[in-house]
C-alpha cells in the first residue's frame, strides 16, 4: 500500500518549563502555528500527531495525552 503525505506546515512548542499551562495550552500553540505555517484553517486537518516524553507522567495522564492534548 502507498499513500502520499505531505507536510506543509509545522511548529513546535519552546523548550522550557511550562509548570503553569497543561498539555491542551502546550499542543494548542503547536498545532495552531503549523497551520498558520500552511496556511490553512482547523478545518483542513485530517490527522495529528503529538510526541511527549515526560509531560503524561507529570500530569497524570500517562495512557492518553494525545487525546486529552486534542480533546475539543
Amino acid at each position: 500500500m502507498s499513500n502520499n503525505v505531505y507536510v506543509i506546515g509545522a511548529a513546535m512548542t519552546a523548550f522550557g518549563k511550562h509548570a503553569d499551562r497543561g498539555l491542551k495550552s502546550l499542543g494548542a500553540e503547536a498545532i495552531n502555528g503549523a497551520l498558520k505555517d500552511a496556511g490553512l484553517g482547523p478545518e483542513a486537518l485530517q490527522a495529528a500527531y503529538m510526541g511527549n516524553a515526560a509531560g503524561a507522567v507529570i500530569t497524570g495522564q500517562v495512557l492518553i495525552p494525545g487525546q486529552v492534548g486534542l480533546r475539543g
